[in-house]
Order: structure tokens, then sequence, then C-alpha cells
């Protein structure tokens, strides 16, 4: 795939603080789950950030068809690459929730470093490395909190 153009600062601002919002419930559910142990609400946050990570993860594969779709080059294992963090997050939500989290932390992982395969904007890159990290250790400390 070629190299995108250049994005403007306004729009790469505009990235970075939806991707730290994105993050934020992740760490909330980790707040909740060290500072309200056995409460209602960390039981709640924790399986809305179960939940919410298999859709976000699951938003990351968009990544692919994206690209591909912008290219007459692409051939189907764009299509295919796109679709497995779907899947994977939907596989684990079916699993017992602490086993699912850490399906999950792996699945963002995963995703980053096939998406390493692309070309994005150093900005992007970097971006995404942070969110994983902040994502990936919020749902693997939820898995050792369950």
């Amino acid at each position: 795939m070629t190299a995108l153009p250049s994005t403007p600062s306004a729009t790469r601002t505009t990235a970075v603080w939806l991707g730290a919002a994105g993050a934020l419930p992740f760490i909330a559910a980790v707040l909740a789950g060290l500072l309200l142990a056995d409460s209602l609400i960390a039981q709640w946050t924790g399986q809305a950030a179960f939940l919410y990570g298999a859709v976000i993860l699951s938003f990351l594969g968009g990544i692919h068809w994206g690209l591909a779709l912008t290219t007459a080059r692409a051939d189907s294992r764009a299509y295919i690459i796109g679709v497995i963090p779907s899947l994977v997050g939907w596989g684990a939500v079916l699993l017992p929730m602490r086993i699912g989290l850490v399906v999950l932390a792996l699945g963002f992982i995963g995703q980053f470093l096939m998406d390493l395969r692309l070309s994005l904007p150093g900005w992007f890159r970097t971006l995404r490395l942070a969110l994983t990290i902040v994502v990936s250790a919020s749902l693997f400390l939820l898995a050792m909190l369950e």
C-alpha cells in the first residue's frame, strides 16, 4: 500500500484526544477494581471494559479494510486481517471473563504488530503504541483482579 498524505496538525490533535478518551474506560475499570474491590461498581466497570475492549478491538480491524478500499492493488489478505480482530473480540466475550480479558489484551498486541506492516504515519504509530500499552496493561490488570 502507498504512503498516506500528511495529516494536518489539528486532525492529529483530534485523533490523540479521541484516542486518549477511548482509553479512559479501561483506566477507570482498573481504578475501580483497585479502589473499590468486590463492589458492584468494580464489577460493573470491569464487565463494561471487557465488552468495550471487544468493540474497540473490532474497530481496529477496520483500519485494514479502510486502507484496502483506497488502493486498487489490495488483495484479499487485507480484508481477512481486518476481520480477525472482530472474531477474536467476539470469541473473547464468550469465554470466562478472566481468560477473555487476557485474550483481548493479546489481541490488542497482535493487532498492533499487524498494523506495523501498514504504511501508517509515524504519529499514528506512536499513538497506537501508547494506546496499545495502556489498553493491554489495563486488560491484564483487570484479569488479575477478576
